[in-house]
Formats: structure tokens, sequence, C-alpha cells
């Protein structure tokens, strides 16, 4: 059970922000951390330990990136509920972890319209 669960949620996520269109981006990713960080929260026990953390999502065209939560050099704005900027060129672009803004965060590249990228959330 342990090994399936957050799997399926990702693939969740991953599904509802490849469909999104860019304009409701931000509501959409809004919505989908809201429901993440609700079925990590019930399943912390499982786990033994809390998996929702640092998320960044970019679109690697614009390299226009979301976050859950504000970087702490101040380089991402609010957003609604969201934290928003535009990461330099410097910054990796790929569905991996990485540095940035006084943080580690999981990246999560929001795949284009053939389906090349593949857009998975990772801690």
């Amino acid at each position: 059970m342990r090994n399936k669960l957050l799997p399926l949620l990702l693939l969740s996520l991953a599904t509802t922000i490849a469909h999104a269109q860019s304009e409701g981006l931000a509501d959409s990713l809004a919505a989908d951390l809201r429901m993440i960080r609700q079925a990590t929260a019930r399943h912390t026990a499982l786990w033994g330990l809390d998996l929702y953390g640092p998320l960044l999502f970019i679109d690697p065209e614009t390299r226009v990136a979301y976050a859950n939560e504000p970087d702490s050099a101040g380089l991402l704005r609010p957003c609604g509920s969201l934290y928003a900027g535009r990461l330099p060129e410097d910054v990796l672009t790929a569905n991996t972890a990485t540095k940035w803004g006084g943080r580690t965060w999981g990246v999560s590249v929001k795949r284009d319209e053939t389906g090349t990228k593949q857009l998975d959330a990772i801690r």
C-alpha cells in the first residue's frame, strides 16, 4: 500500500496539470496542491513522515515557475495561494530536485503538447 499511494497521487496531479490551460494553470495547481496536502496529511502515519515539501512547477518554454511555498531568497512573488517567478537560465528545468532561492525543490516540468515531457512531482 505504501508504495502505491504516492505514485497514484502524483499521477493524478500530472494528469490534471498536463491538461490545464496556461492561463488557468495557477488555479489548477493550487487546487491539486490542496488535494495532495490533504492526502499526505491523512497518510503521514503510513509513511512515518510528512512527504509534502517545496515543489516547483515549471513551463520550460517560458521558464515561469509556480511554487507551493515561498523561497528563502524572496525571488518568487505571491500569486493567489501560490508563488510565481521566472527561473534564470542557469537553473535546471528537469524532473528532479534542484537548489534555488535558498531551498531544495522537487521540480516538475509542464508537459508540452506532444507529450514528450513527463510531469512528475517529486520531493
